[in-house]
């Protein structure tokens, strides 16, 4: 699953996005140029990855990855957990993507990162991290539980393959237009745009069977 958004991406409060039928989150990447916002209580699933500030609201749940290239990222009592959502070996296929565009899908030197910060880092209440942690400037507010390392330096390798990341996803030519809110249905794999804001609301199902 694809997701190239070319504004801002906002999941509502208490929705779900879950993944069914084999795939893994690891195969899962929302692209946005914009800023984007997970409600309170939200669960999403899958790599974000943003030009923008990332704020995700008190209590949401992230089985994957917040990654902002240029901007800030904000955490409050949040669950992020790159480690699990790399565990399943099952892939989606989209029949439009080549093996070339496949094998660029890669998070390069940045593949242990659970959250990376372009700008200033910060964070709220009990939050929980697996996997590492990457911001260019300060980080602040409540002590993490972390397993894994928290780097503030020597980030420009990580930042250039985010970079190439990013680029690669948008190049993928795609399958469906979505309209700006999204939510209460199922989508099987695919690459989807939208270049107005998307709103999730409501739960999300990803189903690769």
């Amino acid at each position: 699953f694809v997701f190239q958004l070319g504004a801002a991406l906002t999941v509502a409060a208490n929705t779900e996005i879950t993944i069914v039928g084999g795939g893994s989150p690891q195969n899962v990447y929302w692209q946005v140029l914009g800023a984007a916002s997970l409600g309170a209580d939200s669960r999403f699933v899958g790599s974000l990855l943003s030009k923008a500030a990332i704020a995700s609201g008190k209590d949401a749940s992230v089985l994957g990855r917040l990654l902002s290239i240029d901007a800030a990222v904000s955490l409050y009592s949040n669950d992020i957990d790159a480690v699990a959502s790399s565990t399943s070996a099952a892939a989606s296929t989209i029949s439009q993507i080549s093996a070339e565009q496949l094998s660029a899908l890669t998070f390069g030197q940045a593949s242990t990162y659970a959250a990376f910060s372009g700008a200033a880092f910060s964070n709220a209440g009990t939050t929980t991290v697996t996997g590492d942690v990457g911001s260019v400037g300060a980080l602040s507010g409540a002590t993490m539980t972390q397993t894994g390392s928290i780097k503030t330096a020597d980030l420009a390798s990580i930042k250039a393959d985010l970079e190439s990341l990013y680029l690669a996803t948008s190049r993928l030519r795609t399958t469906t237009e979505l309209s700006t809110t999204v939510g209460a249905t199922t989508l099987t794999p695919g690459v989807y745009s939208a270049a107005a804001a998307l709103t999730v609301s409501g739960d999300l199902i990803l189903n690769t069977g």
